[in-house]
């Protein structure tokens, strides 16, 4: 919000940098980066979470080089626990 960035270049910027990454992220602040509201519904915050999964599991498939693949496979495994909070 600060950049003045849409969320759709904010959520592709960020994924680039993710992807740069030296190491893979330990975690990652999920409902932050999705600004899934606490008050939502499971199901909304499940779709949401569905969205980015889906993302990065395209982002792993298409990766250039191991560290990619490495760093998008962590970002699936974090969303995979934050999707397992909203069943």
């Amino acid at each position: 919000d600060e950049l003045g960035l849409n969320p759709g270049t904010a959520k592709k910027y960020i994924q680039k940098q993710i992807l740069k990454m030296d190491k893979p992220p330990k975690s990652i602040d999920v409902e932050g980066l999705l600004k899934i509201d606490p008050t939502v519904s499971n199901k909304s915050a499940r779709s949401l979470i569905q969205k980015e999964f889906t993302r990065w599991n395209s982002a792993t498939t298409n990766a250039r080089t191991p560290k990619q693949r490495e760093n998008s496979q962590k970002m699936i495994d974090i969303i995979s626990n934050a999707r397992e909070r909203y069943n």
